[in-house]
């Protein structure tokens, strides 16, 4: 049942305990700052206002290789963190593009900081 009959949720809400891998988030330094872990909405950022909700969180990958190529064409940044939220109940996350393993991440930055394993710089 869905709250608004005939249709489906845009995406499924996940904890970090229900992960079963790490994931991997581009941004501009290593080692990252809190500051690499900032949402669009909490910077000031403009987005277009139908992803807002994905806006409020933060974008990561589910596969190594697809971080490496977002940083090699320098986009969002020029390295990458692989972040490890197993077991991380106050993380909820969803799979916000199946095709490209886009995922979003709703967690304080600082935990996320906290939960980055490595960290590669392909400049």
């Amino acid at each position: 049942m869905t709250l608004i009959e005939g249709t489906e949720p845009r995406y499924q809400i996940y904890r970090g305990t229900d992960l079963g891998t790490t994931l991997f988030r581009v941004m501009e330094t290593c080692p990252p700052g809190q500051s690499d872990f900032i949402s669009y909405v909490l910077a000031g950022r403009s987005f277009p206002s139908e992803i807002f909700f994905r806006a409020l969180g933060i974008s990561m990958w589910t596969t190594e290789a697809k971080a490496r190529k977002m940083a090699r064409s320098g986009q969002i940044g020029h390295c990458y963190a692989e972040v490890d939220l197993r077991g991380r109940r106050e993380v909820h996350l969803a799979i916000t593009n199946r095709r490209t393993g886009h995922v979003t991440v709703w967690a304080p930055s600082r935990l996320l900081l906290d939960c980055v394993v490595r960290c590669a710089d392909i400049r």
